[in-house]
């Protein structure tokens, strides 16, 4: 104990002590419980937000994986049935092309079989009116014996 009196700490310490400790549990009963209630629903709210935060942010993240992904299929679909409908478009005008150059050349033969027939009509007629016709000319040419 001389130690103790030797650092100049007597008997009152203890009371000094008490007093401290029973300042300390009024004062956080009275004054400070509230605050610590009203920073302890702060705290949890803000680790309440920042969760929701964290799995707002993740469920944004599946979201828009998702919808990536049902992107890409319709656009392989929509590029499938693109595909398919040129593929028949362009099936389709092949047969009209076809079609159109089967009725040119039926229509080409036949004209050229009309024209055929209209040439061997005309030298028909002309085979039958050559002898007539050189008739004529030789009696232009020469002279019959009438006038002679």
């Amino acid at each position: 104990m001389a130690i103790i009196e030797q650092l100049g700490i007597n008997g009152t310490v203890f009371v000094q002590f008490f007093v401290f400790i029973l300042s300390f549990v009024i004062i956080s009963q009275l004054v400070f419980r509230d605050f610590t209630a009203a920073l302890q629903k702060r705290e949890l709210s803000t680790k309440g937000t920042e969760e929701i935060a964290q799995e707002s942010q993740q469920k944004i993240q599946q979201t828009y994986q998702i919808y990536e992904t049902k992107t890409r299929a319709l656009q392989t679909k929509i590029q499938k049935i693109f595909e398919e409908v040129r593929a028949t478009a362009s099936a389709e005008s092949e047969k009209i092309i076809s079609k159109a150059r089967t009725e040119a050349q039926t229509a080409r033969d036949q004209v050229k079989f009309q024209i055929d027939q209209d040439v061997k009509t005309a030298q028909s007629q002309l085979n039958i009116q050559v002898p007539a016709l050189s008739e004529a000319i030789i009696g232009k040419l020469l002279p019959t014996g009438k006038n002679h």
